[in-house]
């Protein structure tokens, strides 16, 4: 596995590389939002990263996300991804 743009560490990165933290987190989302839906992981993720979720919202907001039940964090990224048009 390429980790050149993983950092191991528990805190946000200020170089804008994501942590080992905010990826594990960020594949957690992916699978609650794809599990609410019914869809297919993948499919969520190419919505995330295309309407800047992933990366602006998921990665960013880690440090007060993280701390969200599985269920506020899932009715969470769904509201967002209604409010960016991604969702109806």
């Amino acid at each position: 596995m390429e980790t050149d743009n993983i950092i191991r560490k528990e805190s946000s990165s200020d170089s804008g590389q994501m942590t080992f933290d905010q990826l594990d987190f960020a594949t957690f989302c992916i699978g609650c939002v794809s599990e609410a839906l019914h869809w297919d992981q993948r499919d969520v993720y190419v919505l995330l990263d295309e309407s800047g979720i992933l990366e602006d919202y998921i990665v960013k907001a880690y440090s007060y996300l993280h701390t969200l039940s599985s269920e506020n964090i899932t009715q969470e990224l769904i509201d967002c991804m209604k409010f960016k048009g991604v969702l109806k």
